[in-house]
C-alpha cells in the first residue's frame, strides 16, 4: 500500500492526542491503576538508584495523568502521597530534618502546581466537548424542526394548486387567467423552496439524480419568468446573461435551477440598490460549465466568508433579513450531488460573486473525470 502524503501526515498526530485525551478523562478506574503503578514503579526505581533519579521529573507525569484524569481533588491527594513518599525516603538517607522539611515544601508546590494545570486543562476540554455536543444536538433540532414544518406545508400547497388550476380551466377571462398564472407560479415557487428545506433536513442522505440534457439558455428563461412573478424592489435590476458558446448541460435540471434560484435570491434579499447578474458560460482553465451570480450589495466580511455554507449561519448584517440561513447551505449540498463545485468571492462595499462550477455528466449520472 502505498503511504499517505506528507501533508497528510501531521493530521494523524493531533487525531491521536485527541483520542488519548478523551480517553483519559472517560476511564477513571484505568487511570488511577495507572497512578498507583506508576508512583509505585518510580519509588521503587528512586530506591534502588540510591535517591539519585530525577524525582520531580519522573512523578510530574503520572501526577498530571491523576488529575487530568481523575480530577481536582485525586491530583492533590496524589501530589500529597508523593511528597510523603519522598520524605520518607530522604529520612531514610540521613538528610537533616530542616532541609527534608524545605525540599518536600518545594516539591509539594510544584506537584500542586502541575496538578492544578491539568485539573483546568481537564475541565476546559470537558467544556469544550459539551459545548459541540450541545451545538451537535441544536443542529440536530433545527433539522427536524424544519423537516417536520416542511412537511406540514406540503399537504395544504397541493391542495391549492389543485384548486387553483381547477379555477383557471374554468375562467376564459383574460385577466383573472393572468392572476390566476401568477398564484400558480408563486404557489409552484414555494413548493420548490419546500423541497429545498426538505433537502436541507435530509442529513446524510442523497437524492437519486435525474439527469437529462437541456440549454443554459432554457433554464434562464424559465428562472427568469418565476423572478418576473415575484414582487422585488424596482431598484434593482436583475440581469441574465448566456455565453453563445455555451455547450449543452447534462445534468440534474430541477436540482440545478434550486442552486441558482437560491443563489439569486440570496442576492435579491442583500442587494438594496443596483443589480444582480447572472451569468452562464465555461470555465476556459477545466472547460467545466461555469454559473456565476454577481450582486452590487454590501458584501461580505472575511470572517463570516468561511461559514456562508454552514447550515443555519447567518452573518450578523443578515439577521436583519429574514430566513433560516438554508439557502447557501441547500447550494452547496445540491452542487456537490451534482459533481461540482460552488465558490464565493466578496469585498465589503463593493458586492459579492458566487461561482457554481459543473463538470459535464455521464449517461448514468455521475461525474465525468475526462
Amino acid at each position: 500500500m502505498r503511504p499517505p502524503p506528507a501533508a497528510d501526515r501531521p493530521e494523524r498526530l493531533p487525531r491521536a492526542v485527541l483520542v488519548a485525551e478523551r480517553w483519559v478523562r472517560t476511564h477513571p478506574l484505568a487511570v488511577g491503576l495507572f497512578t498507583v503503578a506508576s508512583v509505585a514503579a518510580i519509588g521503587l526505581g528512586q530506591t534502588y538508584m540510591g535517591g539519585r533519579g530525577p524525582t520531580p521529573l519522573t512523578y510530574a507525569f503520572p501526577l498530571a495523568v491523576c488529575s487530568y484524569g481523575l480530577g481536582l481533588l485525586a491530583g492533590v491527594v496524589a501530589a500529597i502521597a508523593v511528597s510523603v513518599l519522598w520524605l520518607i525516603d530522604a529520612m531514610n538517607h540521613g538528610l537533616p530534618q530542616t532541609q527534608a522539611n524545605v525540599m518536600v515544601a518545594l516539591r509539594l508546590f510544584s506537584n500542586l502546581v502541575i496538578v492544578a494545570m491539568a485539573a483546568v486543562a481537564s475541565a476546559t476540554a470537558r467544556a469544550r466537548e459539551g459545548y459541540l455536543d450541545a451545538h451537535e444536538e441544536l443542529g440536530r433540532l433545527r433539522s427536524d424542526l424544519v423537516s417536520a414544518f416542511s412537511h406540514d406545508l406540503r399537504s395544504p400547497l397541493t391542495a391549492i394548486i389543485g384548486y387553483t388550476d381547477m379555477v383557471r380551466d374554468s375562467v376564459h377571462d383574460a385577466a383573472t387567467t393572468e392572476i390566476l398564472d401568477r398564484i400558480l407560479i408563486n404557489a409552484h415557487h414555494l413548493d420548490r423552496l419546500i423541497g429545498d428545506m426538505l433537502t436541507a433536513g435530509d442529513g446524510d442522505r442523497t437524492a437519486p439524480l435525474d439527469v437529462s440534457t437541456f440549454a443554459a439558455a432554457a433554464l434562464f428563461e424559465d428562472l427568469r419568468g418565476e423572478f418576473d412573478g415575484t414582487p422585488r424592489t424596482k431598484q434593482v435590476t436583475l440581469v441574465w446573461q448566456v455565453d453563445p458558446q455555451t455547450p449543452l448541460l447534462r445534468t440534474d435540471r430541477t436540482k440545478l435551477a434550486s442552486v441558482v434560484r437560491n443563489l439569486v435570491n440570496n442576492a435579491l434579499k442583500f442587494t438594496a440598490s443596483g443589480s444582480v447578474s447572472v451569468r452562464a458560460g465555461t470555465d476556459p482553465d477545466t472547460g467545466w460549465h461555469r454559473i456565476e451570480v454577481e450582486d452590487t450589495g454590501p458584501g461580505i466580511s472575511p470572517d463570516a466568508v468561511p461559514h456562508v455554507f454552514d447550515r443555519f449561519y447567518r452573518a450578523n448584517a443578515a439577521r436583519r433579513t429574514s430566513g433560516f440561513g438554508l439557502g447557501l447551505f441547500i447550494v452547496k449540498r445540491l452542487t456537490e450531488l451534482l459533481g461540482g463545485a460552488v465558490t464565493v468571492r466578496s469585498q465589503i462595499g463593493h458586492g459579492t460573486c458566487f461561482t457554481v462550477t459543473l463538470p459535464s455528466q455521464s449517461h448514468d449520472g455521475t461525474a465525468s473525470t475526462t
